[in-house]
């Protein structure tokens, strides 16, 4: 790291090295008792022991003499070679000479001097340190002598640079992501944080960001886009589109595109929306292969028995297309999955280094300690985001074992894993006559710790505000088919299903958002009433699916909850 001056400055600080401390105070009843040479050195000797750092004291020119132990100690530098200008001897090549220069203009100026520079410490290695220097005054305003500070600020900067690095991975990731992904600022929609995907799309050139989208697509004031966005921002409620249609203005064309999109709001520390996230898949391609094995169908209904062979020949084709569909869905899958493990490493990152700089510099930061502890929290949010995601991807694309699984057991380990939240929020949990089941364990685990997490999350209150204490009860029952309800229907058929009821106490929902609730991304409540990513129930919801059944729910606002899974004999 090279030398590097800071411009001197005659401003006070709260260093009291920097004070004129050894000016007489005159009071109407004579010299104060701070003017005396006791309490001048006494506050000398305060300062000294106050300082985290080096210090070294020169003469009024500039030069080192004396005896200078921290000095001393720091380089290991013997009495005889440090002083004057021998100090620079234990300075870097490349900044020593920097370092006097600045410190004679210093000393020329009569100002502070702020410097940084390398310095070959007693171990024999190089380490990075913050200068500060001050001139101490005579009563008549000569230089007496000059104090000094060497802060040693190697793994400060070292962190520094680290947090850098890893922030900058996180943005590559983001920004060579194959799907797009921009942010809407304000109400006006002002695009921010474009990726080259996001760009590609909109097809305006790179000019885009501090733009409204309005003055970049004028083509969309025709197209329901902006009044949902509008909506998003106004009611802070997620949108979530499957194969929308897009017409895009190329050299005065309009072209069609299809697109999952999702527009989450994103809110402040006073829960205000102040802008909206969103990712967009292309699945154009998808869509119109679809299209078009639809009017394939459709086509070979009507031809005549003479064409049959004319309608094999192209329903082959078809299924070679849809055989590209599901590559394609399997590939997208494997991003979620892959992109997931890229980005926990920075976010480890970002979080330990984080910490590093509160811990040890959190007393130095004054205010800025705020801004640390908002980006941890953003960071913290975003790892349980991703780890989720990672869990719906790896359910999503893992093939289903069947092993005979005791659901008992399932459930008493999950117990044994969830006892300490159990003992805080006074809950109590009873299970009885759970079955063993065909499947695999691990999914069967996860479906079962999501269930019981939200019933010992969504807890209600009493009328005086206070948290009324879980209960939970797992019971199950052996039905035949013809006993299901009309409105389940499970993945696999079968004579017989195993009906298994997680009921709680809590909070409960209004029974029209028992679909939506399986859905990724679903919330039905605000993130700072209760954590979560919405990924839990619709992790629920594959589990299930993998295993061949069906789950629902039943629940009224303040009444509890009931989920019901039923799982093929």
């Amino acid at each position: 790291m090279s030398a590097k001056a800071s411009a001197p400055t005659t401003d006070s600080t709260n260093n009291p090295l920097e004070q004129p401390a050894a000016m007489p105070v005159t009071t109407p009843d004579g010299p104060s008792s701070f003017s005396t040479p006791q309490a001048h050195d006494d506050r000398f000797r305060a300062a000294i022991e106050a300082v985290q750092g080096i210090l070294w004291t020169n003469n009024a020119v500039g030069e080192m003499t004396g005896e200078q132990p921290g000095w001393a100690a720091l380089t290991g530098q013997p009495y005889a070679d440090y002083q004057g200008y021998g100090w620079s001897k234990a300075v870097h090549p490349d900044d020593a000479q920097p370092t006097i220069d600045a410190w004679q203009e210093a000393v020329q100026e009569r100002k502070p001097f702020v410097f940084e520079h390398r310095v070959r410490v007693k171990t024999g290695q190089w380490a990075l340190f913050a200068i500060r220097a001050v001139p101490v005054l005579n009563h008549d305003g000569s230089i007496r002598e000059w104090v000094g500070v060497h802060t040693d600020i190697t793994e400060r900067r070292q962190a520094e640079q680290a947090l850098q690095v890893s922030q900058a991975k996180l943005q590559a990731i983001v920004s060579t992501a194959p799907v797009a992904i921009g942010l809407f600022i304000g109400r006006e929609l002002i695009i921010e944080l474009p990726n080259q995907t996001f760009i590609d799309v909109i097809g305006r050139g790179p000019d885009i960001a501090g733009k409204p989208l309005r003055e970049v697509m004028p083509e969309l004031v025709h197209q329901p886009f902006l009044h949902v966005l509008d909506d998003v921002y106004t009611s802070g409620r997620q949108f979530q589109a499957f194969e929308s249609l897009l017409k895009i203005d190329r050299d005065g064309v309009l072209i069609d595109r299809y697109y999952n999109v999702t527009f989450t709001p994103l809110f402040n520390e006073a829960g205000v929306v102040y802008a909206i996230l969103d990712v967009s898949v292309d699945v154009t391609d998808q869509v119109m292969a679809r299209q078009a094995l639809e009017a394939s169908e459709q086509r070979y209904r009507t031809l005549s028995e003479h064409l049959e062979q004319e309608v094999i020949a192209r329903t082959q084709e078809l299924q070679t297309s849809i055989q590209d569909l599901e590559r394609s869905n399997e590939s997208l899958q494997q991003f979620a999955y892959v992109a997931s493990h890229d980005l926990q490493e920075p976010l480890r990152k970002i979080q330990s280094f984080s910490d590093m700089l509160r811990d040890r510099y959190g007393a130095s930061l004054g205010d800025g300690i705020e801004y640390i502890n908002r980006m941890q929290q953003s960071a913290g949010r975003m790892s349980t985001l991703i780890k989720d995601l990672l869990a719906y991807a790896r359910i999503s694309t893992r093939q289903e074992t069947a092993n005979p699984v005791s659901l008992d057991e399932v459930v008493q380990a999950i117990l044994l894993d969830l006892d300490l939240v159990i003992e805080e929020v006074q809950a109590v949990v009873t299970s009885s006559g759970l079955p063993t089941i065909q499947g695999d364990r691990s999914q069967l685990e996860q479906l079962f710790q999501n269930l019981l997490s939200n019933a010992l999350k969504f807890r209600r209150k009493d009328g005086s505000g206070q948290f009324i204490p879980p209960r939970v009860q797992l019971t199950a029952q052996r039905i035949s088919a013809a006993d299901l309800p009309v409105a389940v229907k499970p993945v696999r058929q079968a004579a017989a299903y195993h009906r298994v009821n997680v009921v709680d106490n809590g909070i409960g929902f209004d029974q029209r958002y028992t679909d939506r609730i399986f859905q990724v991304f679903q919330r039905l409540h605000n993130r700072t009433e209760y954590t979560g990513t919405g990924i839990g129930l619709a992790i629920c919801q594959k589990v299930i699916t993998n295993h061949g059944g069906a789950i629902t729910a039943l629940s009224e606002p303040g009444q509890g909850a009931t989920f019901t899974v039923y799982f093929p004999e």
